[in-house]
């Protein structure tokens, strides 16, 4: 032990919030996964882009049924193809040229000019009327000075801009979910802040487990390579299951170390469900890696035993006092 109860009690808590909130991720992700939240944010995003100003949807639609985007959903749902939940900006300009480009003519019912930047600026020019959308990628074609390339890099500069936004929307979406999924988790394990703090305050036996579950979990490379997980993909949802269960183990077994019991619902056990509700929300990354630098100040303090000097010896006093 370090002789700080304090230090160890910060650590064994954070230990506790670096498990669960990945959990909590772990969930969360695996809700936006079931009710497709990625991808209903990513298609919201592209008709915002391409159908804002137009009564109708005929870009968006038009966008969506181009071989290239359909086929990047996985599978289909009620016989109906899902859309994507992941769309590079070099798909997106790909697409889109080509929905210029191919289904100008047939969305105007028209034959299109034999080459394809005539293809676009005849689609482009008798479109423009109908959505403010149309106008503004003609302005793009016209400051790219009709070079296919540099259009191509507007477009996809447009789409990154738009999808930064919409990461955005999806990130604070993420967040009440994350909320209100740790609160649930929280009342679910029964890890309540306020008891486990006054458990690990009066326990030297529950600390120092708790500080040999910490220092295990530091140098578990599998759990740093699950919190360091890229977000912005969306995981394999028989992954996330298996993480699931991994981490539903570790925690149970945190909980029967501290053995705080279920007492009766009132009001401190709910406030120690909320402060953990809202410290989960955080997010693993977050308790990670405040846990790695608490593990190595705790390693840098003295313990009790190095701290504190032992008694001169006899031999030792006399030769100073000989000198």
């Amino acid at each position: 032990m370090t002789g700080s109860v304090a230090l160890d009690v910060v650590i064994g808590l954070v230990f506790i919030y670096s498990l669960y909130s990945l959990l909590t991720t772990t969930v969360t992700e695996m809700v936006a996964t079931l009710i497709r939240l990625r991808s209903s944010f990513l298609e919201s995003g592209i008709k915002r882009m391409l159908d804002d100003g137009s009564k109708t949807t005929v870009l968006s639609e038009g966008f969506f049924n181009q071989p290239l985007i359909k086929y990047l959903g996985s599978g289909s749902l009620g016989g109906l193809i899902k859309k994507p939940s992941y769309l590079s900006a070099q798909n997106f300009s790909k697409a889109l040229l080509e929905l210029l480009k191919v289904e100008g003519g047939k969305l105007l019912k028209e034959t299109p000019s034999p080459t394809t930047l005539a293809k676009i600026q005849e689609s482009l020019k008798k479109l423009t009327s109908t959505s403010e959308t149309i106008t503004f990628i003609h302005s793009l074609l016209e400051d790219a000075q009709n070079d296919l390339d540099k259009f191509k890099t507007s477009l996809e500069q447009w789409y990154d801009d738009t999808m930064e936004r919409v990461t955005s929307w999806y990130k604070k979406w993420i967040q009440l979910i994350m909320f209100f999924i740790g609160f649930l988790i929280a009342a679910i394990f029964n890890v309540d802040t306020i008891s486990i703090v006054k458990k690990l305050s009066h326990d030297p036996k529950a600390r120092e487990q708790y500080i040999s579950f910490a220092q295990k979990l530091v140098d578990d490379k599998e759990f740093a390579k699950q919190v360091a997980g890229d977000t912005a993909q969306q995981k394999n949802f028989d992954e996330l299951k298996n993480t699931f269960t991994s981490l539903r183990v570790q925690a149970l077994e945190s909980n029967d170390v501290l053995s705080v019991k279920r007492g009766p619902f009132g009001r401190d056990q709910f406030f120690g469900w909320l402060i953990t509700a809202v410290a989960l929300s955080f997010g693993a990354p977050f308790w990670f890696d405040l846990l790695n630098k608490l593990m190595k100040l705790r390693s840098s303090v003295p313990t009790a035993s190095q701290s504190s000097p032992g008694p001169k010896s006899k031999e030792t006093d006399s030769v100073k006092r000989v000198g």
